[in-house]
């Protein structure tokens, strides 16, 4: 995952840009198929892998580019794309720290409301992410826009366990 790389340089003026969200409904000039035929189609990604996608951008702070067509945007798709806690953290403004492991990689923000934390994985098989000692009290589910347990998030294969803010 190059935003792993790119996402330390992230600062005022300059951040990663991981190119457009291929998220909904797009291909309205879709040649992508064999004899070509024109015409609009899901993505092909799981939510779980859409959940995946939208968490690295925004913890990476990449640019929210929308590959689809807006105008046909399906609820889950339009949820998923202005979830206001997971948006907050684009504007969060303070170090942001990436740990790769072989199944993924674990984000850490710290800022002025509060710690973030997501736990990407990019692997094929399930994995169990501890919290860092140090944020025993993250309860946030940010996706869910709901309280979870602390302890550690569980990830199924491509999937993110979901970020968590610690106020």
């Amino acid at each position: 995952m190059n935003l792993a790389k790119w996402a330390p340089h992230a600062r005022p003026g300059a951040w990663p840009d991981a190119d457009r969200l291929p998220v909904g409904k797009f291909g309205l000039r879709n040649y992508d198929s064999e004899p070509a035929q024109l015409g609009e189609r899901d993505t092909r990604f799981t939510r779980d892998e859409q959940l995946l996608m939208l968490t690295a951008w925004t913890c990476a702070r990449s640019p929210l580019i929308l590959g689809n067509d807006l105008r046909r945007l399906d609820d889950w798709t339009l949820r998923l794309l202005t979830n206001p806690e997971v948006l907050a953290l684009l504007r969060v403004a303070g170090a942001r720290e990436w740990h790769s492991v072989a199944e993924g990689h674990r984000f850490v923000c710290n800022g002025p409301q509060g710690t973030w934390a997501a736990w990407l994985n990019t692997g094929d098989t399930p994995w169990q992410a501890p919290l860092p000692a140090w944020l025993p009290d993250a309860s946030r589910d940010c996706w869910a826009r709901d309280e979870r347990g602390g302890g550690s998030r569980a990830g199924s294969s491509h999937r993110c366990p979901p970020a968590v803010a610690s106020p």
